[in-house]
């Protein structure tokens, strides 16, 4: 979990970079993009082809974009060429699933399956206005994410804070909950909006 003004690099790092990072290392890896709509999410996935465009990243993992127009490569989906039988979890990778999807919140991802969730941007300023608002993206992030994941599924949650009641304070409590510790330079600010969001 990491929450980070704007203008942060997050999305460059956590949502373009190391999603191709880690789709250069195993080509058998799923990974879904949110964000807080399809067309962001989409931007992701544009902004992770071009990386793999690039004559370095060529030079380190090979070429991942496919030269056959059969193969399923779009701003929604994408599947790298040469994906292995199994991944390094070593789960077999069926014809289904993709390398990467992007969907924004709300959006079905049913019967997809993820190795990695990263969620960037998934609140913003329109979306926080009601709780209302606030408990939607709630269940759609326990209930509806809830079906894409197995035992190591990461999940990667980035954003900018607009509300203290948002998905990012809840997930931070019950990261606390569960023993984790948190670093930054605002370690007794979010201490305290965390225990003020337990005694909600």
């Amino acid at each position: 979990i990491g929450t980070l003004p704007r203008n942060s690099a997050k999305t460059t790092i956590g949502s373009t970079r190391y999603p191709a990072y880690k789709l250069g290392q195993d080509r058998g890896q799923r990974i879904i993009l949110c964000a807080c709509t399809a067309t962001l999410a989409e931007s992701f996935s544009r902004s992770i082809e071009a990386i793999m465009s690039l004559d370095k990243y060529r030079i380190l993992f090979g070429d991942l974009i496919p030269t056959s127009k059969s193969s399923v490569w779009n701003n929604q989906e994408k599947i790298v060429s040469n994906r292995p039988e199994y991944n390094h979890f070593g789960i077999r990778i069926d014809e289904k699933d993709v390398s990467l999807y992007a969907v924004g919140v709300g959006g079905s991802v049913v019967g997809r399956r993820a190795d990695i969730v990263a969620l960037d941007d998934i609140i913003d300023r329109r979306t926080v206005k009601t709780e209302s608002q606030l408990a939607d993206i709630r269940q759609w992030y326990n209930e509806e994410l809830k079906g894409v994941r197995h035992a190591h599924t990461q999940m990667v949650l980035l954003g900018t804070r607009w509300s203290d009641k948002d998905l990012y304070i809840e997930s931070i409590a019950k990261a606390l909950l569960s023993g984790a510790n948190i670093k930054g330079n605002m370690d007794s600010q979010l201490l305290d909006q965390v225990r003020r969001y337990n005694t909600i």
